[in-house]
């Protein structure tokens, strides 16, 4: 169960600035290929989402954001994730956790809705859970897959927290 308030700051990416890129990702460090922007091309929490690989036919994007952590804590990292557009070829995102060394490292194919309207994005929900092993801890998204020229990769509702110990039976 979910006890802590979310980690991540604009993990809904509706503070502006918004596309259109390279336009800053308010709280996260874009790095990689650079294009990433916040955008509103679908989105899980109200109006706008992550978009990497945006304008481009790229891939290497990599958007991150840095938390404080409590060593040996176990926390859980939810986000959403879809594609808008139509790609020519198989996109994927990679999420990592790293703390002191990995500790989450997953790529995600995320639904095509083969559709340029916001409102017919499918969003795939992910969740994972983490056992903290420093006192900072990085979360990271990157872009893979090329074939994207008319197509987008999602991120919304990015949720780090911490969990609270199940209650004992009496």
């Amino acid at each position: 169960q979910i006890c802590g308030q979310n980690l991540i700051s604009n993990g809904n990416f509706e503070t502006p600035p918004f596309a259109p890129p390279p336009s800053p990702v308010t709280n996260w460090v874009i790095s990689g290929t650079g294009h990433a922007t916040s955008i509103a091309e679908g989105a899980t929490t109200p109006s706008h989402s992550l978009a990497l690989n945006v304008g481009n036919n790229s891939q290497g994007t990599i958007v991150s954001q840095s938390f404080p952590t409590t060593s040996g804590q176990i926390y859980v990292l939810d986000f959403d994730s879809g594609i808008f557009g139509q790609p020519t070829g198989t996109l994927q995102l990679n999420v990592q956790v790293n703390g002191s060394g990995n500790l989450i490292n997953q790529t995600v194919t995320p639904p095509v809705a083969n559709s340029f309207s916001a409102a017919s994005i499918i969003f795939q929900h992910y969740h994972y859970i983490f056992v903290a092993n420093s006192s900072t801890t990085t979360l990271q998204f990157s872009d893979l897959g090329l074939n994207n020229g008319s197509a987008d990769t999602l991120v919304d509702s990015v949720v780090v927290s911490p969990t609270s110990p199940s209650p004992s039976p009496k």
